[in-house]
């Protein structure tokens, strides 16, 4: 996880960044590493968290994961006893904390942000999650994908 703390012009007070990418494999994992970031929702804080979460995003629609082998499967869902459904700890824990995601705010809720290789499953993973302080201060949120971000993109099926 990278960190910074930023004075943005327009913007009053100090704007808190958390750039992460989760782990790819384990949801347990996914949870531990997000859970602690639900302080930066306190009242008055302005934070963004961004990145890569591998956790289905808040009000994404469940994917058919029936369509990736089982070795790939395994990252994305649930652990077993919970059912096969997608993980999406990482991103309800700080949604529960009071984070609102920004794509719900620009209604892009549906925009798949990864899931770019042949026969893969789409998914929005990638997410940027605002404080509530912050939530009436974004202008405009895109969903970019060129030849040049897909050979950078590690989100396609053979992760």
């Amino acid at each position: 996880m990278d960190w910074a703390t930023l004075v943005m012009p327009g913007l009053e007070g100090l704007l808190e960044l958390r750039n992460l990418h989760l782990d790819p494999f384990d949801p347990r994992n996914r949870a531990r590493e997000m859970s602690p970031l639900g302080v930066l929702a306190a009242p008055g804080r302005r934070s963004l968290v961004v990145g890569d979460v591998n956790s289905i995003g808040v009000g994404f629609p469940e994917p058919d994961w029936t369509r990736l082998p089982a070795h790939v499967q395994k990252g994305r869902l649930r652990l077993p006893r919970e059912g096969e459904v997608s993980d999406r700890d990482a991103t309800e824990l700080l949604a529960r904390a009071g984070f609102l995601d920004a794509s719900h705010h620009f209604k892009q809720e549906m925009t798949a942000t990864a899931a770019f290789a042949e026969g893969d499953v789409p998914r929005r993973q990638d997410v940027i999650l605002m404080s509530p302080a912050l939530a009436p201060e974004p202008r405009c949120l895109s969903a970019l994908l060129s030849r040049s971000i897909r050979r950078c993109c590690d989100a396609g099926s053979g992760e």
